[in-house]
């Protein structure tokens, strides 16, 4: 998942249905690509998963949390997972936007070479969930959680990638009302009884 931000603010459920969507597909490790709200880590809502998390250079890491919640390193942003490596930068997700399959396979094999083995490449900063598959080595942009809801879910070990959403909680029904007018003569007349 990325960019969470305030996403608590807005949606007090959220995590408790992002939980619920994991349950579903089996998810066991979650890997949060940045931009994440402090006060979301350690939500008590994801207790039952180990939580793989990136702060932004302008953010402190907490100095208490849940023990299932682990800091990615900013010098070493490698998480293994049942022996896959996945390198994780929040921002390289606008760097990739305007780029070609070459440029991105590119990318991917200077990163290998820095950091070796690497099977996936997680990043965020943008709304749009994407993925490439290069010859070796996956991108995967889960998409935004604060506008689209959007994750995605890589299936260990076949390699199978799908993405989801969080639905949004339809509106609550507004009552009916009664619409009154007054003429320029000070008549009043109702227009009717409708449901809005």
């Amino acid at each position: 998942i990325s960019d969470s931000l305030n996403i608590s603010e807005i949606d007090r459920y959220f995590w408790e249905k992002l939980a619920k969507e994991f349950h579903r597909r089996d998810v066991k490790q979650i890997i949060h690509c940045g931009n994440i709200s402090l006060t979301d880590i350690s939500h008590p809502a994801l207790k039952n998963f180990i939580v793989h998390y990136n702060l932004r250079a302008d953010q402190e890491n907490p100095k208490q949390k849940s023990d299932n919640w682990h800091l990615i390193p900013a010098t070493n942003p490698i998480v293994e997972i049942n022996g896959f490596r996945f390198y994780i930068q929040l921002d390289l997700g606008a760097t990739l936007v305007d780029k070609s399959e070459i440029d991105m396979n590119r990318l991917s094999l200077e990163l290998r070479r820095k950091f070796p083995e690497i099977k996936f490449i997680l990043c965020g900063f943008t709304h749009s969930a994407f993925l490439e598959e290069g010859p070796e080595i996956r991108i995967i942009n889960p998409g935004d959680i604060l506008h689209s809801r959007n994750f995605s879910v890589v299936c260990l070990p076949r390699n199978e990638i799908t993405f989801g959403h969080v639905p949004i909680d339809p509106l609550p029904q507004i009552q009916s009302a009664q619409l009154v007018t007054t003429g320029m003569a000070g008549e009043t007349g109702m227009i009717k009884k409708c449901s809005l």
